[in-house]
């Protein structure tokens, strides 16, 4: 049933002409209303007769402003702030007429102008409240017929400022799309403990202890411009977010929006290049490729985080031989597997060997006379290093040692050293060693 009313209401517009008549008629009732307020509810002093005369002024007077201003040509299941301000301005020019008519009348003694103005103020808020509340209301009706409760995303918004409010008004009129808007964050304590458009804001503390964990949140939209945060902040922001499993996400900059209007499909997963601070470098994969073509590459260190991806970005290439050395001999045999499966065609082989024997090194070098040489193994856990300054010099300086004299020994046309911030001004054994 209720997916036969989905499909039933979301192809179906209500036309505007009944719109006006549901509007004029809210008019009309709440003025006889606003009337029997003024009586106490007597309907023994209600005068039905004169009463339908002050509607034939009201409601020719509501259907010309309605027509000029036009509030019931929008459609009411995507109703918004523009829809309710039409609404309001045309009511609050009915009432001036009214108020208008009010004071001739009683100057010229003309009795059906002479609306009491208490009537006027009891109907002017009475008609405004129920023509905007129907509108959200038979918003609200839609929107949960439509996308239920099931199956949401749970999501949050971090800005809720005006880019962050503009975020929220375009995923709630993008009604399709099964987003549970959770609440915004913000870093501004004014805004502690308060409401944007009914939407609770929370400090990124209580968002990120309490209420993500709390609501199962996925997805982190970015709503702040770029003058407004600092590269550092963005960066802890996003840091929080993936230390979360969290999907983050960026409004783009308004220059990039379309018509001036943000459409929900220009929100769009952040990019780690956006937290550089500067334009990323674009490699010239050419002049990579012709240092690279034909040549026999030795990687060391082929095990680990750095070497397996530096094997993985050289297997794109043309070369002629690629040699993984390494001396952990599991996450090796993990490499090797993964290479088989994906990559069988190319040339390349497997040494179990630690770069701090040098007559091994050499056995290494004789048999496959590297030109290129990438050295990634290392000791790189600096409070383990603090713990083992022993091994740290003897491996990250002794082995380098023992490969860049073997490189020189065996004419390698390049050696690459993979170094670490840590060796600029070290402060540790770690660094010291690199």
């Amino acid at each position: 049933m209720k997916n036969l009313l989905k499909t039933y209401f979301s192809k179906r517009f209500l036309p505007r002409w009944f719109i006006l008549i549901f509007d004029l008629a809210v008019v009309s009732v709440t003025f006889i209303i606003a009337f029997l307020l003024r009586l106490n509810l007597d309907f023994i002093q209600f005068n039905f007769n004169h009463e339908i005369n002050h509607l034939l002024i009201i409601i020719p007077l509501f259907t010309s402003i309605y027509y000029l201003i036009k509030p019931y040509a929008g459609i009411i299941r995507h109703s918004t702030l523009k829809d309710a301000s039409s609404l309001f301005l045309a009511q609050t020019i009915g009432f001036l007429i009214l108020v208008g008519l009010n004071i001739i009348g009683r100057k010229l003694n003309i009795h059906v102008l002479d609306i009491p103005l208490s009537v006027l103020c009891i109907h002017f808020v009475l008609s405004t409240f129920f023509l905007i509340g129907s509108r959200i209301i038979i918003k609200s009706i839609y929107l949960q017929l439509i996308n239920g409760n099931k199956g949401k995303l749970n999501i949050m918004i971090f800005g809720a400022g005006e880019l962050g409010q503009i975020t929220r008004d375009t995923i709630v009129q993008a009604n399709k799309l099964n987003i549970n808007l959770i609440g915004f964050i913000d870093d501004n304590k004014s805004m502690m403990y308060k409401r944007n458009a009914g939407t609770p804001i929370y400090s990124s503390g209580e968002a990120f202890n309490s209420i993500i964990p709390k609501y199962n949140v996925t997805e982190i939209i970015i709503a702040i411009s770029k003058d407004k945060i600092d590269i550092n902040r963005k960066r802890l922001i996003i840091e929080k977010c993936l230390k979360h499993k969290l999907i983050v996400k960026e409004i783009p900059p308004v220059a990039n929006w379309i018509n001036g209007e943000l459409n929900v499909g220009q929100i769009k997963k952040i990019r780690i290049e956006d937290l550089l601070g500067r334009d990323s470098i674009k490699l010239d994969t050419t002049k990579i490729q012709n240092g690279l073509k034909n040549a026999t590459i030795l990687v060391t260190g082929a095990a680990g985080s750095i070497g397996s991806e530096i094997v993985r970005q050289l297997m794109a290439f043309q070369t002629k031989h690629i040699i993984l050395l390494d001396q952990a001999e599991s996450p090796l045999y993990k490499i090797q597997q993964e290479l088989n499966t994906n990559y069988r065609k190319l040339n390349f082989d497997i040494v179990i060997a630690s770069i701090t024997d040098t007559y091994r090194m050499q056995q290494v070098f004789e048999k496959y006379k590297p030109d290129i040489v990438f050295n990634a193994a290392a000791y790189k856990h600096v409070p383990l290093m603090e713990s083992n300054p022993y091994e740290a010099i003897r491996v990250n300086l002794g082995g380098t040692k023992i490969l860049a004299d073997l490189a020189i020994k065996y004419n390698v046309n390049n050696f690459i050293m993979i170094s670490t911030d840590k060796a600029i001004n070290p402060t540790n054994i770690m660094g010291a060693s690199k």
